[in-house]
């Protein structure tokens, strides 16, 4: 028997709002006032701007997946599998972005861990128990899930560098800096 559109209605209404909240905090770190990119402490590991644009590609992956829970094969994978975790990822990265963007950077850590956690036991999930089994499942569910893993592994160790390291513009590099920046390449 197919499955309704309804079915799980109260999550694809919870990921919709989630989504826009997730989408409208790193719109803010893009419009606001001040440039945001620009202004954050540089370290020896801080990524030139651009490469934040990641952010828009992750978004409109993740827009397809918000779409994509309203399929029969979208609702097994998103609702039934990564099920109330898809919202709580939103919500803990906005606060995230959010923190990172008025430079609490040790409190952005400590949520950049745990919204590392969140996508990565997503990925876990999606990975292990919901093979892809269209391309709608490749596109909308694994390739969002999987550069987010990735991103987040980047975003870990900048703030770890934001909050615990030397300013780049300020001091020169000393041997353990240059020990740490070794290590998270």
């Amino acid at each position: 028997m197919a499955g309704s559109w309804a079915d799980g209605i109260v999550l694809k209404i919870v990921n919709i709002i989630v989504y826009f909240l997730f989408l409208g905090s790193n719109i803010y770190t893009i419009a606001a006032p001040h440039d945001i990119y620009y202004a954050t402490k540089d370290t020896y590991v801080t990524p030139a701007p651009w490469a934040f644009l990641i952010w828009t590609l992750i978004h409109l992956l993740l827009l397809g997946t918000i779409v994509y829970q309203f399929t029969e094969e979208g609702k097994r994978v998103i609702i039934d599998g990564i099920s109330w975790r898809f919202a709580l990822l939103g919500v803990l990265n906005a606060v995230y972005v959010n923190l990172w963007a008025t430079h609490h950077y040790i409190v952005s850590f400590i949520f950049a861990l745990l919204v590392s956690s969140a996508v990565t036991h997503i990925y876990y999930t999606v990975k292990k128990y919901h093979h892809p089994s269209t391309t709608g499942d490749e596109i909308f569910v694994h390739l969002p899930f999987s550069l987010y893993h990735g991103w987040t592994t980047v975003l870990v160790i900048l703030t770890a560098f934001q909050a615990f390291g030397v300013d780049a513009h300020r001091h020169p590099a000393g041997v353990w800096t240059k020990v740490f920046v070794f290590l998270a390449l």
